[in-house]
């Protein structure tokens, strides 16, 4: 399996070096900045079926469109794969009104469930760099993508499928929620002797002027992962390099990941080895 859509500070291309990274020991993964689910998909495929996942995230249009590919899925696939026929149609002109009706219908909120999810997969896949954005009236407002990358869209129905079973799996909670509660559960399952979780950290990265996360919710954070490390619970956070942040997560272990114009922070409670 793999990821449907693009996301922000999606770690789909990271994900096997940050798995290597990971604690050996665990049977319970929390995410709950899951975005496109790159993390726990990666640990799927290659982690034993048993580790149980508590993943969720904040974005109301991600986690409804996942959740209606669970609850209806063929559905979902039937209303997705006519709108992508629908799209393979037109010439590049035309394609160009297709996308900009289509997210002028999702933003006005009168379709129902299965429609908007599919509208919402739609999106995402044909706009620019695939990245979900929104306005301050609550609209997606993200341009179309580049043609020569979109025009023969192709999106692989079986493996929504093969998301959609995990998903519904008895062992995965997936859910709309805010960092603070989910990390609330995990301290409260730690403080009544469940020692086995592992939680994943890749937060918004914070901008200044932007209520998207703003520094105040990443120095919360902060605070909650020292209440984990004391109830014993192990963590990794993803975050940019620059010089507030690591001042910020100066007391943890500190490594840094290179990208080929930038690089990030990888940050931990526990000391990082790698064969």
């Amino acid at each position: 399996m793999e990821p449907i859509i693009a996301w922000p500070e999606g770690k789909w291309r990271s994900a096997e070096y940050l798995l290597e990274r990971f604690p050996k020991d665990f049977f319970m993964l929390i995410d709950p900045f899951c975005g496109a689910l790159s993390i726990p998909l990666a640990v799927h495929n290659h982690f034993d079926n048993d580790i149980a996942y508590r993943i969720s995230d904040n974005n109301k249009d991600l986690i409804r469109a996942h959740q209606t590919l669970m609850q209806d899925t063929d559905e979902l696939l039937s209303e997705l794969s006519a709108m992508i026929l629908e799209w393979s149609y037109y010439d590049t002109k035309e394609k160009k009104k297709f996308y900009f009706a289509r997210r002028a219908e999702y933003n006005r909120r009168l379709s129902g469930p299965i429609r908007s999810a599919a509208l919402f997969f739609f999106l995402c896949r044909t706009c620019f760099n695939g990245l979900w954005r929104k306005n301050r009236n609550d609209e997606m407002n993200t341009p179309i993508g580049d043609m020569s990358r979109i025009s023969s869209l192709v999106i692989n129905l079986d493996n929504m499928k093969d998301i959609a079973k995990f998903l519904n799996h008895n062992n995965v909670s997936y859910m709309h929620s805010d960092f603070r509660l989910s990390l609330a559960r995990v301290i409260e399952r730690a403080t009544l002797g469940y020692e086995e979780q592992f939680v994943f950290l890749d937060p918004p990265r914070y901008e200044l002027g932007s209520d998207r996360f703003r520094w105040e919710d990443r120095v919360e954070l902060e605070n909650l992962m020292q209440i984990m490390h004391e109830a014993g619970v192990k963590w990794m956070l993803i975050d940019r390099d620059d010089d507030v942040t690591v001042n910020l997560y100066a007391t943890w272990n500190i490594n840094f990941i290179t990208k080929s114009k930038s690089s990030e922070l990888m940050v931990t409670n526990y000391e990082v080895f790698c064969e």
